[in-house]
C-alpha cells in the first residue's frame, strides 16, 4: 500500500517576523492615540550639540592660556572700575543727603532766631517806656508814686531778664568810646579835656544787639575837643 506523504511547507521565520512588524506598525502608539500627550522629558528644546564656552574667541578657536589670563585680567579690571563707580556714586549721594539735612537744620535754626528777633524788636519799645517812666518818677517824692514806680521797675527788670535769656544785649553807657558801628551820634559836646575826646557824653537811647547783630544803635552825644 503506497503511503502518500503530504509535504507541508516549512514556516519562514523571517516572513513571520515581517508580518508581526507590519501588524505592530498598524497599531497606534500611546503618543499618537493621545493628542494631548507631551513628553516633558524630551531634550529637543536644548540640543546637546550647543556648547557655550567663554574660552572661545570670535572665530570659534579655543583661547590660549595667555589669552585666557588676559581676558580674566580685563574682566577683573572692568569689575573693579564698576565697583569704584558705584562706590563713588553712593558716597556722593550720601554726602549730598548729609549736606541737605545740615542745610535744613540750619534753616530751622535761622527761622527760630528770626522769629525771636522779631518778638524782641517789638518788646524794645516797652523797655524804653518803662525806662522813661522810671526816669521821670525819680524826680518825685510822692509815696503813692513811689509804690507805682516799684511796680514799673519790677516789670522792667523781669522783661529785660527774659529778653536777655534770648540773647539780647543792652549797651550804651556814658564814658564809653564812641564807635560809629554801634552808636549813632546826634550831637556833640565841647570839652577841653583831651581824655574825653570821642567818648560818650550823654545816652539819649539805649542800644540793643542780639547774637552779635545790631538790632538798634544807641543814640548818643559825643565829647569833642
Amino acid at each position: 500500500m503506497a503511503v502518500l506523504h503530504k509535504i507541508l511547507p516549512m514556516k519562514d521565520n523571517n516572513n513571520q517576523a515581517d508580518i508581526q512588524n507590519d501588524q505592530n506598525a498598524n497599531v497606534p502608539s500611546e503618543d499618537t492615540a493621545n493628542p494631548g500627550y507631551t513628553d516633558h522629558d524630551s531634550s529637543s528644546d536644548t540640543p546637546d550639540d550647543i556648547v557655550i564656552d567663554e574660552d572661545i574667541d570670535e572665530e570659534g578657536e579655543e583661547l590660549s592660556p595667555q589669552d585666557k589670563i588676559k581676558k580674566l585680567r580685563t574682566q577683573l579690571k572692568t569689575a573693579v572700575a564698576d565697583k569704584q563707580k558705584y562706590l563713588d556714586g553712593w558716597q556722593r549721594e550720601k554726602a549730598e543727603f548729609v549736606n541737605a539735612r545740615k542745610r535744613d537744620e540750619e534753616s530751622k535754626q535761622d527761622f527760630i532766631k528770626f522769629a525771636e528777633v522779631s518778638v524782641i524788636e517789638e518788646l524794645i519799645p516797652v523797655l524804653d517806656s518803662c525806662r522813661e517812666a522810671l526816669k521821670h518818677g525819680e524826680q518825685t517824692t510822692d509815696a503813692q508814686t513811689s509804690e507805682w514806680l516799684k511796680g514799673i521797675k519790677s516789670i522792667h527788670s523781669k522783661l529785660l531778664a527774659t529778653c536777655q535769656k534770648r540773647g539780647l544785649e543792652e549797651y550804651g553807657e556814658v564814658g564809653d568810646n564812641f564807635d560809629p558801628n554801634i552808636h549813632q551820634s546826634v550831637s556833640s559836646v565841647a570839652t577841653d579835656k583831651k581824655e574825653l575826646d570821642e567818648t560818650i557824653a550823654v545816652v539819649l537811647q539805649k542800644g540793643y544787639r542780639m547774637r552779635g547783630k545790631i538790632i538798634r544803635p544807641s543814640l548818643v552825644s559825643v565829647y569833642q575837643v
